[in-house]
């Protein structure tokens, strides 16, 4: 027998179904896992959705602005072309405004995790930039070109171009380099995904293999027992009790060959028990059959159950005439007869004999010999009653012989001493 199979029957049925139970949770609790945790980084706001939305709000903000400053390098350029004291007032008010929302997203992005790369090309060198290209607007540039100073001011612009040309090569690097890594992460979300739909087909694949085999093997552990103790009750069923049963099993099948062990040694006891008593039955019976008192036993319902010899040698004599009297009577058939269909009066008879608690001693007349009939209750050891044994004595020989000394002493008492015995018989 196989490890496997053999140790398994040291374990319950119940204890075998939770292993396969256990096998399919612990399985579909790595499928879950792997799952959750696939979701948990590919859904809406996982690690990598965040990166491809961080990248894009990169893009976003430089192009267009704010994070990307051309456009307050394009109203620098409207300011050397106008004259409108009002809208060189909107235009300056303008510039003032995207200044202010450059400083907000560029504190916004300072919060934020960046590579190293992406760190120096945004917060640093476009920063640099900016500033320089804001710093020259705020105390050259725009004071000039509200001081109608056109000189002054185009070549502030020059310093601000400058400065403009060092941040867009900046921003250039982040754009690149933000596309770069957005395709990356694109391409990392897709690799990912596949890596984990073979990991989950590998789990589900592996539980529900896991959890055949298991059920394969112990079913087949099951089967087997089962096949075991078919043969035992069938050996039981035959008659075979000498068998040998394995009672190692630590299951309900060995509690179940446990119990049909004890089964068997009790049959065993009993029939061993039931042959001595019958034993000793045969011989009282053989016994009774050979002697010479005529027997008969009854139950409680007055049914005939045995009559030996020496009463159907009895009964034999008068046969005849018992017909004649009985029609119902064959000796044929005694054994069986009620003994209620041999009595004039049949209940009369029934309730002596249902009454009788000691012997009762009856003489009559059967088919013209003369019976003595000695009955006697049959009383266990509990004292249930358990029928009635009737001996049969035939005393017609005797009756005659009786009759016959009768008449030659009473012949001889009259002075007549003539008769003499019939010695025959």
């Amino acid at each position: 027998m196989p490890n496997g199979i053999k140790n398994s029957n040291r374990l319950t049925i119940k204890m075998r179904f939770m292993v396969i139970v256990a096998s399919l949770i612990i399985g579909f609790a790595l499928f879950g896992f792997a799952t959750f945790k696939a979701m948990n980084m590919l859904n809406v706001n996982g690690p990598i959705y965040q990166r491809i939305v961080q990248g894009k709000d990169i893009i976003a903000d430089v192009l267009p602005p704010p994070e990307y400053i051309i456009e307050s390098y394009l109203v620098a350029l409207q300011l050397t072309q106008v004259g409108d004291p009002d809208e060189i007032s909107a235009l300056v008010t303008r510039f003032q405004s995207l200044k202010t929302e450059y400083e907000s997203r560029h504190s916004y992005w300072l919060g934020q995790s960046l590579e190293s790369e992406l760190h120096v090309s945004l917060l640093e060198r476009s920063y640099r930039a900016a500033q320089t290209f804001y710093d020259e607007a705020g105390q050259r540039f725009l004071p000039s070109i509200q001081a109608g100073d056109r000189e002054g001011s185009q070549a502030s612009l020059l310093q601000m171009r400058h400065a403009y040309e060092d941040h867009r090569l900046a921003i250039d690097e982040v754009v690149k380099f933000t596309t770069t890594r957005n395709v990356k992460d694109e391409a990392q979300a897709l690799t990912t995904i596949h890596g984990y739909k073979i990991v989950l087909i590998g789990i589900f694949i592996f539980s529900v293999a896991v959890a055949v085999v298991l059920t394969a093997l112990i079913s087949r552990g099951i089967l087997r027992s089962l096949k075991t103790v078919q043969q035992v009750a069938g050996a039981i069923a035959e008659g075979d009790l000498n068998s040998n049963i394995d009672t190692h099993q630590r299951d309900e099948i060995g509690d179940l060959l446990r119990s049909m062990k004890a089964m068997q040694q009790q049959l065993l006891e009993r029939i061993t028990a039931d042959r001595k008593a019958a034993d000793e039955i045969l011989r009282v019976k053989i016994a009774l059959d050979n002697v010479s008192t005529g027997v008969m036993i009854a139950d409680n319902d007055r049914n005939i159950i045995y009559a030996n010899k020496s009463v159907i040698n009895i009964l034999g004599k008068a046969e005849a005439e018992i017909s004649r009297q009985l029609s119902k009577f064959s000796l044929n058939g005694l054994v069986g007869t009620n003994m209620d269909d041999f009595h004039e009066d049949p209940s009369h008879q029934a309730k002596m004999l249902n009454s009788l608690a000691g012997s009762y001693e009856a003489a009559m007349l059967v088919g013209g010999r003369s019976m003595v009939v000695l009955a006697n209750p049959v009383i266990n050891e509990q004292g249930q009653r358990l029928g009635t044994v009737a001996e049969w004595h035939d005393r017609t020989d005797e009756v005659i012989a009786e009759n016959e000394v009768a008449a030659i002493v009473g012949a001889a008492a009259m002075g007549d001493f003539s008769m003499r015995f019939d010695l025959d018989g």
